[in-house]
C-alpha cells in the first residue's frame, strides 16, 4: 500500500514539474533576452552590476537567476552573484539564445496556445490564427523572421559537424544544397572536404542574406534563387535536403522529390538529413518536434517505414541510413 501512495506521490511531483516547465522556458527565455549568457562570459558577476549593465530591476533580476539556478541554470557562487554554468553557457549569442527567442516570440505562443485546435480539425494552428502560411508571414515580420532563421542556423550548427563527419563527401566534386539557408550546412561541408564545390539553392530572399554572411566570412559558395516546388538547379553530383521534407505533408514532400528526381540520373545521389522517429513508447525529441511542424505548416517527423514509402513514391529507394550523435540520419538515396 505504501509503495503505492509513494507511487502516487512520484508520479503527481513529476507531472507537477512538467506542467511547470513553461515557467522555466518563459524565465529562459527572459534571461536570454537580457544577454546574461554572454555577460558572464567575463566570469562572476554581482546582481548589482547585471542590473546596471542590464537596465532590469535588480531584486527581479535576482529572482529570476536564483530560480534558474535551481534548475542548473546559472550559479549563485556567493550572496546575489552569479556565474555562468554549462547549462547557461549554451545561451550565449552564438548557441541557443535565438531558439529560446523563436520559441517564445508571439507568433510562436500563440500557435502552440491553439493546440487543441490543431487536434481536433487537423489543420496548422499558425496558418488558422494568421490566415496564411508561416513563410509568407516571416517575409513581412523581419524581427520574428530573424529569430526563425538564427535559431535554425544555430540548431544547424549543432548537427553540421555531426553531419560532415557521418558522411563521406569525397567522393562528391559538386553537391547542392537544396533549401540550403545561409550556407552553414554548405560551410562545414566544403570546411572539411575542400575539393568540394558548394552550392546553395533557396528562395530569393534567403539567398541574398546568405551571400552578404559567406561574403563576409570569405567562403566560396555560390548561391543559387530556387523555389524547389518549381524546379531545383541541375548539375550536382550529390543534392542535400537537410530538415526540408520535415516541413511538409506527404503530398509536398513529393512535389519536391518530384522536382528533383526530374533532373537526377542513376549515378547522382541524394543525402536527405531528417529526424526519424523510432517505434515504441521511447523518449524520443522527434515526437514533440512533430507536433511542432505541424502546428506551424502542415509538416510531419516520419517513421523509417514511412520516408521508406515516401521515396518509393517518387521514385527513389534508400541505399543506407547512418544515425548521428546529434539525433539526425543520414538518409542516402538514389533513383530506382
Amino acid at each position: 500500500m505504501n509503495e503505492n501512495k509513494n507511487a502516487g506521490h512520484n508520479a503527481n511531483h513529476e507531472m507537477m514539474k512538467i506542467i511547470m516547465s513553461k515557467w522555466v522556458a518563459k524565465s529562459v527565455h527572459a534571461a536570454a533576452s537580457l544577454g546574461i549568457a554572454d555577460i558572464l562570459d567575463d566570469g562572476e558577476i554581482s546582481i548589482a552590476s547585471l542590473s546596471e549593465m542590464t537596465g532590469a530591476d535588480s531584486d527581479m533580476l535576482y529572482r529570476l537567476l536564483r530560480a534558474l539556478a535551481s534548475a542548473g541554470i546559472f550559479k549563485e557562487v556567493k550572496a546575489k552573484v552569479f556565474s555562468n554554468t554549462p547549462m547557461s553557457e549554451t545561451l550565449k549569442e552564438d548557441q541557443l539564445k535565438y531558439v529560446s527567442m523563436m520559441f517564445e516570440s508571439e507568433s510562436h505562443c500563440k500557435t502552440w496556445d491553439n493546440l487543441l485546435f490543431s487536434i481536433k480539425n487537423g489543420k496548422s494552428s499558425f496558418e488558422e490564427v494568421y490566415k496564411e502560411d508561416a513563410f509568407s508571414w516571416f517575409s513581412k515580420h523581419p524581427e520574428e523572421a530573424e529569430y526563425f532563421y538564427r535559431a535554425n542556423g544555430a540548431k544547424s550548427h549543432i548537427v553540421n559537424g555531426a553531419i560532415s563527419q557521418g558522411f563521406d563527401f569525397s567522393c562528391f566534386k559538386k553537391i547542392t544544397d537544396v533549401g540550403g539557408g545561409h550556407g552553414e550546412l554548405m560551410a562545414a561541408v566544403t570546411g572539411a572536404f575542400p575539393g568540394v564545390s558548394g552550392v546553395v539553392a533557396d528562395l530569393p530572399e534567403v539567398v541574398k542574406r546568405g551571400r552578404e554572411r559567406m561574403k563576409l566570412a570569405g567562403s566560396s559558395i555560390i548561391f543559387e534563387p530556387c523555389d524547389f516546388f518549381e524546379s531545383i538547379p541541375e548539375g550536382s553530383d550529390l543534392y542535400i535536403m537537410s530538415n526540408i521534407l520535415h516541413d511538409f505533408n506527404d503530398k509536398l514532400a513529393k512535389k519536391i522529390l518530384g522536382n528533383l528526381s526530374s533532373i537526377m540520373d542513376m549515378d547522382q545521389r541524394l543525402l536527405v538529413v531528417e529526424a526519424i522517429i523510432p517505434e515504441g513508447n521511447e523518449f524520443c525529441v522527434a515526437k514533440f518536434l512533430d507536433l511542432e511542424v505541424f502546428l506551424m505548416g502542415g509538416g510531419r517527423e516520419r517513421t523509417i517505414k514511412e520516408f521508406e514509402e515516401l521515396f518509393s513514391a517518387s521514385g527513389f529507394i534508400i541505399t543506407s541510413i547512418t544515425q548521428t550523435e546529434s539525433g539526425v540520419s543520414l538518409i542516402e538515396v538514389k533513383k530506382k
